[in-house]
């Protein structure tokens, strides 16, 4: 709808999100309107405005919620996640961590890139991870979520990347879903001696894609 008639998708999101205070679960909802709306659109606008409301909102559902839909608004502009959630990453409440590591895991899933995995404050991201999970001290939530971002990005050995097909969010109850976005980069195919051989490969398309 945002990208058919944007005005009307302007006063959808205002309806779910500006005139909304006293609710935060509409808010909530408007914040993953945002997201969907401009999926891989890379759009200033709905980036500055899930900034704001990461800097603004009081409920930590909708702020853990804002930091994840970056990744919703960048996944087909993955280098651009890095950067933008360096300094969220280091927030001082759990929720906005969480929402960073998820943002990170899901847009850079299968990229392997540099900038998910190193930081000019430290000297690998990778070693943030296993830091917040090993501090027994840390919030739950943000080891559970610093484990799962670190997963996503590590996925099918690096070897699998997120389905641009798909616009999935996730969530700790949907957690065991996350594999079905997956899909593969590349099909290596050898014999039994290790060899390169002849492959013949037959494709069933789904009705339902």
């Amino acid at each position: 709808m945002g990208g058919k008639n944007e005005q009307s998708y302007d006063n959808l999101k205002n309806m779910l999100y500006k005139d909304s205070r006293k609710d935060f679960i509409l808010r909530y909802g408007g914040v993953y309107t945002v997201a969907l709306a401009y999926a891989g659109t890379s759009n200033y606008g709905a980036i500055r405005k899930l900034l704001h409301i990461v800097v603004s909102d009081t409920p930590d559902d909708v702020r853990r919620a804002a930091v994840t839909s970056l990744a919703l608004v960048l996944f087909k502009n993955p280098g651009q996640v890095p950067r933008i959630v360096q300094l969220l990453s280091e927030s001082y409440n759990p929720h906005v961590r969480c929402g960073a590591t998820l943002a990170l895991g899901t847009a850079c899933t299968g990229t392997g890139l540099q900038d998910a995995t190193s930081s000019p404050s430290m000297s690998s991201a990778r070693s943030l991870y296993v830091n917040i999970v090993a501090d027994k001290h840390k919030n739950s939530m943000a080891r559970f979520d610093t484990v799962l971002g670190q997963g996503l990005i590590d996925a099918g050995g690096r070897e699998s990347r997120w389905s641009h097909n798909t616009s999935a969010i996730v969530g700790d109850p949907l957690a065991h879903c996350a594999c079905l976005a997956f899909e593969p980069t590349a099909i290596i195919g050898l014999n039994g001696d290790l060899e390169y051989g002849l492959l013949s490969i037959s494709l069933f398309v789904c009705q339902f894609s």
